[in-house]
């Protein structure tokens, strides 16, 4: 059954799939040189999810744009509990990210931890064929969140 998920990005990486952000910096559950693709259940998750990682928020974006993600089969790998460290959690990322069978796993979100964010795998065979842009456009950032 197909679902939705989202992802917020500069304007130049709207619509973006490929995961090479994450493949050159690495992230909490990938280590550099692995292409994942970080997603949230909701907007507003992913929204919250950028800014904690806003240094000055004088930086902060007036808008973002948001990738609303169609994926068409359901992932049922879970990671229940959040690993005590960044390292622990890449080593079970890294493990699934190059298993290519493995379309993305579910991970808890650290900003809110009764919600879920969602791992893709652009390494996945069947990436291309199940994980697709259903639609773009513009998330305004209130001001207020830089206070």
């Amino acid at each position: 059954m197909p679902f939705s998920v989202y992802r917020l990005s500069t304007p130049a990486y709207g619509g973006d799939l490929s995961g090479q952000g994450s493949r050159l910096y690495g992230g909490r559950w990938n280590e550099r040189g692995t292409p994942a693709l970080y997603t949230a259940t909701s907007v507003s998750l992913a929204l919250l999810e950028v800014l904690v990682h806003v240094g000055d928020y004088a930086d902060l974006p007036k808008e973002y744009t948001v990738t609303k993600i169609e994926v068409l089969r359901e992932i049922e790998t879970t990671i229940p509990d959040f690993p005590i460290s960044k390292e622990a959690s890449q080593k079970i990322g890294q493990k699934l990210l190059q298993d290519p069978t493995c379309l993305g796993f579910w991970v808890p979100s650290v900003v809110v931890p009764s919600e879920r964010n969602l791992v893709l795998n652009p390494s996945c065979a069947e990436y291309r064929d199940l994980v697709n842009v259903k639609e773009t456009f513009v998330q305004v950032v209130d001001g207020r969140l830089g206070r």
